[in-house]
């Protein structure tokens, strides 16, 4: 009998490019949803013209909402949740989006010099 491994983790590190929005699910549950680039790992084909792999981020609850003023473009985040796809179709053509499912979203702080010196 074949075993079937049944794991879905996703951990990321990657940036904001389309900046977070708040939304309310039908049922009443705060739904926060933003865009984030990863870069491509160097083993993999390089793509062009982008330079790393987009997902979709979809953050289920309360605790998420007070990071939608944070979630700008060009923000550094680490996102940990697992993988899903789902097809979808636009303006009549087939097509498959890439999305996350998060448990946790973490703003990277960028350290300056002067942080560096306290």
């Amino acid at each position: 009998m074949k075993q079937v491994i049944s794991i879905n983790f996703f951990a990321g590190a990657g940036y904001v490019v389309e900046a977070g929005q708040l939304f309310v699910t039908q049922s009443g549950r705060p739904k926060v949803t933003f865009r984030m680039v990863i870069p491509r790992h160097p083993r993999l084909p390089k793509k062009n013209p982008a330079r790393g792999d987009f997902y979709s981020v979809i953050a289920l609850g309360d605790q998420f909402v007070p990071l939608v003023d944070h979630l700008k473009r060009g923000t550094p985040v680490v996102v940990i949740g697992y993988a899903q796809s789902r097809d979808v179709s636009v303006n009549g053509q087939k097509r498959t989006v890439n999305e996350i499912g998060a448990d946790a979203v973490f703003l990277i702080r960028q350290l300056s010099s002067k942080d560096n010196n306290q």
